[in-house]
């Protein structure tokens, strides 16, 4: 087969296999959050159309974006010139190093070279993918975002499960049928925020201008949410703060960062930064300012509404699938997509001969 036309075939069979995932994902997700609701007297109708818009809308910009990201990624890896399986696990995990460790993953890439015999090369290949992309930058395991990040991680962490025992031990029987699966997605989300404060891999944490830009305005998306609640006599609704805070911080702030550096890979940081400090920021406020919200009569925190067959135990869902799930869901990769055509025009300005920043991905 001419080899244009087979590299041709290789790249939309891995574009239609990230499609199908991403899809799957999706609607497995939507289905798991509104199939409970859809025979409800009242929010049936309601949660089937959200389910089949969501999971739409939601699989066509994730599959552009990781389209995005695994093109980047193939390109810099060269995967194309690499001669066999072995060679490509180590490319693709090398794209994925820093500039201060370029030299090292370099050195893997000739050795392998040297090695032959496909489980000799397939044992080298994984051990060293597995060093390249989670071995601590100078040996040391640190926090990304330095002693404040970690520590703002973690009493997010533990405001997030106080608002959430409180909510149940305070108003044990309103909880929905969906709260044990809300509950759980929480506890997932904190696991992984935990983690990526903690003892997230270089790939994630390079950039040092990415993850304080992160942690700063998801520590400022907090405050924002309860400087909104209180800022008027007639309290608005959450979401009226959510959307264009979660914009600003998953679309504008990763297309800032990518113009300053010139690189995706430290706007990708900038959004997971963000999505873990203000997540851990957001959910307690929401939780709370819930409860206040509601025994003073003001309806449901997210847009004010009471109605017929929700309680306060309504709001945890609320929080979980809006805070966590479908804004982010919508916004990251609409970040995803932008900060990559910043990055396509910082570099067409910079030209050729001027080198990118360390962060460069």
């Amino acid at each position: 087969m001419n080899p244009t036309m087979a590299r041709t075939l290789r790249i939309a069979t891995e574009l239609l296999i990230i499609a199908v995932a991403v899809a799957v994902l999706v609607t497995g997700v939507m289905l798991a959050l509104e199939a409970p609701s859809f025979d409800h007297p009242y929010r049936g109708e309601n949660a089937q159309r959200n389910f089949i818009t969501g999971s739409v809308v939601l699989s066509g910009l994730g599959t552009l974006a990781a389209w995005v990201l695994w093109l980047t990624w193939r390109h810099r890896a060269a995967l194309d010139a690499q001669p066999d399986g072995p060679a490509r696990l180590l490319a693709a995990a090398v794209a994925t190093l820093p500039e201060a460790r370029l030299d090292w993953g370099a050195a893997m890439m000739a050795e392998l070279s040297s090695i032959t015999g496909s489980s000799a090369r397939w044992g080298f290949a994984t051990s060293s993918a597995r060093a390249a992309i989670f071995a601590p930058i100078g040996g040391r395991r640190r926090p990304a975002a330095g002693r404040l990040g970690g520590a703002v991680a973690v009493l997010g962490v533990i405001s997030c499960a106080a608002a959430v025992g409180y909510l149940s031990l305070a108003y044990p029987g309103t909880f929905e049928v969906r709260s044990a699966l809300f509950t759980a997605v929480l506890m997932v989300f904190l696991a992984v925020c935990l983690w990526l404060s903690l003892l997230a891999p270089p790939i994630l944490t390079s950039s040092g201008l990415a993850t304080r830009v992160g942690l700063f305005f998801g520590i400022g998306s907090g405050l924002g949410l309860l400087l909104f609640s209180h800022s008027s006599a007639v309290e608005p609704g959450a979401m009226g703060f959510i959307l264009p805070a979660q914009f600003v911080l998953f679309v504008l702030v990763p297309m800032a960062v990518a113009g300053i550096t010139g690189s995706l890979r430290a706007a990708v940081q900038a959004i997971v930064a963000g999505f873990v400090f203000s997540g851990v920021t957001m959910f307690p406020v929401y939780i709370f300012e819930s409860i206040r919200r509601y025994n003073s009569g003001g309806g449901l925190y997210l847009d004010g509404d009471a109605l017929s067959g929700t309680n306060i135990g309504t709001n945890l869902g609320d929080a979980v699938s809006w805070l966590l799930l479908v804004v982010p869901c919508l916004m990251i990769p609409l970040g995803i997509v932008s900060a990559a055509l910043v990055t396509v025009v910082v570099r067409a300005i910079r030209g050729p001969l001027v080198p990118a920043p360390p962060s460069d991905a």
